[in-house]
């Protein structure tokens, strides 16, 4: 009886500390959650805060144009012809041509712009395909009243959105610069990066849909800022980038890049006899990757570039020597003479 007692005593005992273990665990667990709730609600407010205050400390440089029931962002310098027109890189802006546009603005009329949901621009439609940002495009410089032909200019990923242009619009184009272009092949001919980075790539647009509205943008959208650029623009250029909205619209643009290399694709891109210039870059882009993966991509990447060239029969290819990907950064020179030489050669004809 004794023992029967004892025993029933041991299972009482742990009982109750399996029941306290449990009690404790339910406390940590409804902490843990009340902070994270607590911390994104203070994120929140803090992101909301911030936004209102750069739209007032920062308000659009250029004008806005309404494209359709939501407005783009155009900024335009210059007085002659023909109009220059300018897209930035996946993420970029028109600010990201800060070093480019007051130098071309000296012998022709430039204009750079804001994809839907970029810079100071309004949140437009998705999917955020090449075609639905030509389409954005062409509407606004109509609605602008920006006469044509263009010359057009695109880096990165904005080079595949100008060469789509080309192909929809061909009666508006005269001429072209692509600085270090995205390909409509990349995505297949490019050797593969380790798998850690081909999975943060994967996690990118996941993040930038998820962290900017609580106020940690600067953990996703992260930019060095370039020393050559000016106080004012610096500050400007980091504003304009911690918006919540900029980071949501990366994240379609990301979501919908396969899809907009398969509209390349299927719309074969020859340009004739218009002026191109193909700008590659002549550093490699990814640091941290071996140097044989390194030099497979480099390799790819020029074939690539070169693939760009033989567009038109007219089609010239620089190399930055000195630059990465971001060529309007790194030698923004380069990209004013070759503009220079291809609105020259529009001149002439």
């Amino acid at each position: 009886m004794n023992t029967s007692n004892q025993l029933n005593d041991k299972e009482t005992v742990k009982a109750s500390k399996g029941d306290r273990i449990r009690l404790w665990m339910k406390r940590v667990s409804l902490w843990i959650g009340s902070l994270l709730l607590v911390l994104a609600l203070l994120g929140a407010i803090f992101q909301f805060v911030t936004t209102r205050m750069n739209d007032t400390s920062y308000p659009p440089p250029g004008k806005l144009v309404d494209v359709g029931g939501y407005r783009l962002h155009l900024r335009s310098a210059g007085n002659c012809g023909p109009t220059v027109v300018m897209d930035a890189g996946i993420g970029g802006a028109s600010i990201s041509w800060s070093l480019v546009q007051p130098e071309i603005a000296k012998f022709t009329t430039v204009c750079t712009y804001d994809r839907a949901g970029m810079g100071w621009s309004d949140v437009g439609p998705r999917p955020r395909t090449s075609r639905q940002i030509v389409k954005e495009l062409h509407t606004l410089l109509r609605n602008a009243g920006i006469k044509g032909p263009y010359v057009l200019v695109g880096h990165s990923f904005g080079g595949a959105n100008m060469l789509l242009y080309a192909h929809k619009y061909p009666e508006e184009v005269a001429g072209l610069v692509l600085v270090d272009s995205s390909h409509e092949k990349q995505q297949e001919r490019l050797p593969k990066l380790p798998l850690p980075l081909r999975m943060f790539d994967k996690a990118m647009p996941y993040l930038c849909k998820i962290l900017p509205p609580f106020g940690v943008g600067h953990l996703v959208i992260r930019e060095k800022p370039d020393p050559r650029l000016s106080p004012a623009v610096r500050e400007m250029n980091g504003a304009v980038r911690l918006r919540s909205q900029l980071a949501g619209t990366l994240a379609d643009e990301l979501f919908s890049l396969k899809e907009s290399f398969a509209q390349l694709r299927s719309s074969p891109i020859m340009l004739g006899d218009i002026p191109l210039i193909v700008i590659s870059r002549g550093k490699n882009a990814i640091s941290g990757l071996s140097e044989e993966l390194s030099n497979q991509r480099e390799q790819t990447w020029n074939e690539l570039q070169v693939d760009h060239m033989s567009r038109s029969r007219n089609g010239i290819r620089i190399i930055a020597e000195k630059s990465g990907h971001n060529i309007q950064y790194d030698q923004p020179e380069l990209v004013v003479d070759a503009v220079r030489r291809v609105v020259e050669a529009v001149r002439a004809r």
